[in-house]
């Protein structure tokens, strides 16, 4: 039986499909100028909130995680490297990448898994 789907696995499977349908650069510029079919507010803006998380932990996990710390707010921002980047092409200073996006965010989400797992690629 196929386990619980990592954010790994999430990752591989934006990069295949970006791959196979000629799309480039991280997801969030995609959506640029599209709204919340739910509240009517932007889909992407400035993060409040950068997230750190294991890329082998669970994809619904991570989900969960922010679920419950938006506590209700649909339109909280949050910087998520699976999204913020651009995943077929590595950036040339990933340090410098990182830094970026949790300095633009006021604070950071340090997502762990029930062993701890965290920060691991």
């Amino acid at each position: 039986a196929k386990g619980p789907q990592t954010t790994r696995s999430v990752a591989q499977a934006l990069k295949r499909s970006a791959k196979e349908t000629g799309i480039e650069g991280p997801l969030v510029g995609r959506l640029e100028g599209e709204t919340s079919f739910v509240t009517g507010g932007d889909v992407v803006g400035p993060a409040e909130v950068h997230v750190a998380h294991a890329w082998d932990g669970s994809f619904a996990d991570l989900t969960a995680a922010l679920l419950k710390d938006a506590a209700g707010d649909l339109d909280r921002m949050y910087s998520i490297d699976l999204f913020s980047t651009d995943l077929l092409t590595p950036p040339d200073d990933p340090i410098g990448t990182v830094q970026r996006l949790v300095g633009g965010a006021s604070k950071v989400l340090l997502v762990l898994d029930e062993d701890a797992l965290a920060l691991r690629r």
